[in-house]
């Protein structure tokens, strides 16, 4: 479990905890050739959206972040983010159904780090283990 501090802007701050995914999240679209060069315009685009996000949580701006939320959910799995969908969606729900600030912020939160996790690419090109057959792992250096 991790632990992320958020603050709103009347100074109070409160603790989320949260589970990351996974370490980075790649576009299962990432190896496309036609879609590859959009892919990594939206992963490079990420950090504006985690800095909106941040803004939103920070100023308690709900109604943005409920209209961002509902934005990410419909964008990530279109460009083959869909391990993201899930944050999305519970965030865009507990604000739609006005649940308890502290759960609206940890899902805020748990958005936040999977959005940080986005990258540029697929996951076969950063790792040359993926493409081999079981039992034919290559040594380093070779």
């Amino acid at each position: 479990m991790h632990q992320l501090t958020v603050h709103n802007d009347r100074g109070n701050s409160a603790m989320s905890q949260f589970e990351i995914v996974e370490d980075v999240i790649y576009s299962s679209l990432g190896d496309d050739p036609d879609l590859a060069e959009i892919v990594e315009m939206f992963a490079d685009e990420m950090p504006e959206k985690i800095a909106a996000l941040t803004h939103c949580l920070n100023a308690s701006d709900w109604s943005t972040m409920h209209r961002l939320a509902h934005q990410l959910k419909g964008a990530v799995g279109s460009y083959g983010f869909s391990q993201l969908t899930p944050f999305a969606a519970r965030l865009e729900q507990s604000l739609k159904f006005h649940k308890p600030e502290y759960e609206v912020r940890e899902a805020a939160a748990a958005l936040i780090d999977a959005c940080s996790r986005v990258r540029p690419g697929s996951l076969g090109q950063r790792s040359p283990w993926i493409r081999q057959a079981p039992g034919s792992r290559r040594r380093c250096g070779r």
